[in-house]
């Protein structure tokens, strides 16, 4: 169901504020942005890595400054610290438990994106080594517990923790816990985007599974398929799973800004606090800018703080898939990149995403999460079909409209869902601690 504003005084300057935004997106580039989370253990122990101590984050940052030209720094609770670091190409920052995220910059080349990635980990590898740790490449923390698990010095993660602990365990879980693979796409103009949302959502419990990678939760191995999508499933129903409404007829860009300005931001830049945010609660930001119009860092940060599935910004976002190895990773992208640029495919997927509603998605979803590949979706309708026959679908799709250079980057993927195998049924445990056994 849409979300409705009351409408207050600044209401309709705000909701025209957020459509410019999504306005100044509306390009005929086929660019891909890609965001890769990684978390961070200890060599041979898969023990957190945290933030702060001799061989903490913290050191790493430090010494990786040399080779980056702008250093973000930390000014809450008077830490001095840094959070991030940024070169031309990309930037790296840190997620809530230090888990570490190289943003790349929009590349219209795959052989960009890969190139880029390997610039990033000629810096970042030996670093590592210096520190004794590793990147493990897996969705969910191998050995630690949530608990185990600290948070950066950061307010926008403090109030964060504090306002999903108000709903459920999932918050904390999200936060503390996982690791992403995220993909960014152009769009046409406006309906362009609401395809592409549509397609990308409604196929998002195969993405799931075609890139879960989280063969353990909490220290155990897992009990069920995608369990990252559980942590996003139970963290937060205003700000993440599918955006609501969004399969119904007229959907657009200012029903999108109506869901953002009835959604807490739980924060807000507040130049008069000394860590420069107020902690908003569950106040929705129609109320809180009731009566004057926002600032565009004001509408840019209260676009970062809804998480759906396909998050809507001056570009789309696509948020399902599992941090994984860099070659399944490029795969992934290829698969994006295929199926997003094809006006074919997002043809046919928006005419099956027709007779979805709110619920459909969960249901895909749940489904899956109980049987992966065998799960059957859709029943009842003229789309019926198993998350293994979508899949080998979409790769098909995927591949038939990426160029001569590309396809076979989509590869390592296609062999997976050929075997109907996750990357997580693939993983085996080097770690001490954790769960034992060779594989899943």
């Amino acid at each position: 169901m849409r979300k409705t504003v009351t409408e207050h005084q600044a209401t309709a300057a705000n909701r025209e504020i957020l459509v410019k935004i999504f306005e100044s997106g509306i390009s005929q580039s086929k660019r891909v942005g890609v965001e890769m989370e990684h978390e961070l253990v200890r060599q041979g122990s898969g023990a957190p890595v945290p933030y702060a101590g001799e061989q903490g984050v913290e050191v790493l940052l430090e010494s990786l400054k040399e080779a980056y030209k702008e250093v973000t720094p930390v000014h809450e609770d008077g830490t001095g610290g840094i959070l991030g670091l940024a070169r031309t190409g990309h930037t790296i920052t840190l997620e809530p438990a230090a888990q570490f995220e190289i943003s790349m910059r929009p590349y219209h080349r795959l052989a960009d994106v890969a190139a880029e990635y390997r610039d990033f980990r000629r810096t970042l590898d030996p670093a590592l080594e210096r520190i004794g740790a590793e990147t493990p490449f897996l969705g969910y923390h191998p050995t630690a517990k949530v608990d185990d698990l600290a948070l950066i010095p950061k307010f926008r993660y403090r109030s964060m923790d504090r306002y999903f602990m108000g709903i459920s365990h999932w918050g904390r879980s999200m936060m503390r816990g996982t690791a992403s693979l995220q993909v960014s796409v152009d769009y046409k103009h406006e309906d362009d985007a609401i395809a592409k949302m549509r397609a990308a959502s409604a196929i998002g419990p195969v993405l799931y599974l075609m890139l879960d990678n989280a063969p353990v939760f909490e220290g155990a191995w897992r009990p069920h398929h995608i369990m990252r999508a559980a942590c996003w499933q139970g963290c937060d129903p205003d700000r993440c799973n599918v955006v609501p409404g969004l399969f119904d007829e007229g959907f657009d860009f200012e029903a999108y800004a109506d869901y953002v300005l009835a959604t807490p931001p739980i924060l807000v830049p507040d130049p008069s606090q000394e860590v420069g945010w107020r902690y908003t609660g569950s106040q929705p930001v129609n109320d809180i800018y009731a009566e004057r119009a926002m600032t565009p860092a004001e509408a840019t940060h209260v676009l970062s703080m809804l998480f759906p599935d396909v998050r809507l910004k001056e570009y789309l976002e696509i948020r399902q898939a599992d941090a994984v190895k860099p070659e399944l990773a490029l795969a992934y992208v290829a698969l994006i990149k295929g199926l997003l640029y094809s006006d074919t495919a997002i043809r046919d997927l928006s005419q099956m995403a027709e007779s979805f509603d709110d619920a459909t998605v969960p249901a895909m979803k749940q489904a899956i999460s109980e049987r992966g590949y065998e799960a059957v979706l859709l029943a009842g309708t003229p789309y019926e079909q198993t998350a293994a026959e979508l899949a080998d679908d979409l790769v098909a799709r995927a591949e038939r409209s990426l160029g001569d250079d590309e396809y076979e980057l989509i590869f390592p993927l296609k062999e997976l869902v050929a075997d109907r195998r996750t990357p997580a049924q693939s993983w085996e445990n080097p770690y001490e601690q954790g769960p034992h056994g060779a594989h899943l």
